[in-house]
């Protein structure tokens, strides 16, 4: 393995971040790991998960020692977010909340378009 795996470490734990280095976990590691993140269009809902990738303290352990994998800690992790920050975040999320909107708006009018047909005969039927 040429790179090693960047593990961020937060209240004890593992986590990798990066899809590369989750691919290589996967095929090249073998390590499996739990994805825990959410999709960002798919909200809500537990069947697909998305990084971050939660190691086992075991993982983390075994690819250190064999020096697969080095741990990464993020001091800005632990600090609270300022007033500012947490605005730009709440602002760049409604962004992206209207913007998906749009997206699901449009895709709802695909679907009605495609179906459209069968709503003309189901409204003769009743008249």
């Amino acid at each position: 393995m040429s790179e090693l795996i960047d593990l961020a470490s937060s209240n004890e734990r593992g986590y990798v971040w990066s899809a590369e280095d989750w691919f290589k976990c996967r095929t090249e590691v073998r390590i499996i790991g739990e994805l825990i993140g959410c999709l960002p269009k798919l909200l809500r809902q537990e069947v697909l998960l998305d990084l971050p990738l939660l190691l086992m303290p075991e993982e983390v352990v075994l690819m250190v020692k064999k020096n697969i994998a080095r741990l990464v800690d993020y001091p800005s992790i632990r600090k609270q977010p300022s007033e500012s920050f947490k605005k730009i975040f709440q602002e760049h999320r409604d962004k992206l909340y209207k913007e998906q909107e749009v997206c699901l708006r449009d895709e709802r009018r695909k679907q009605v378009i495609l179906v459209l047909n069968k709503i003309i005969e189901g409204k003769k039927k009743k008249i």
